[in-house]
């Protein structure tokens, strides 16, 4: 192995690797909360609108 070791390549590629990994990390978190708050807000449409359809029977009922 006469080739030197080329420590900067292998600092720039950690470095890389490291930003990729946060950058993904970020991402995947922000996706899945991006899901929780659009299933909430699905949750809560559904709900209102039980609600809303439950008033309505009473008041066709009456």
């Amino acid at each position: 192995m006469n080739k030197k070791y080329d420590y900067n390549k292998f600092k720039r590629n950690r470095k890389a690797a490291l930003v990729g990994a946060f950058w993904f990390i970020r991402e995947k978190t922000h996706a899945i909360g991006q899901t929780a708050v659009e299933f909430r807000i699905r949750v809560q449409k559904r709900s209102q609108s039980i609600i809303e359809k439950e008033m309505g029977d009473g008041e066709r009922e009456s």
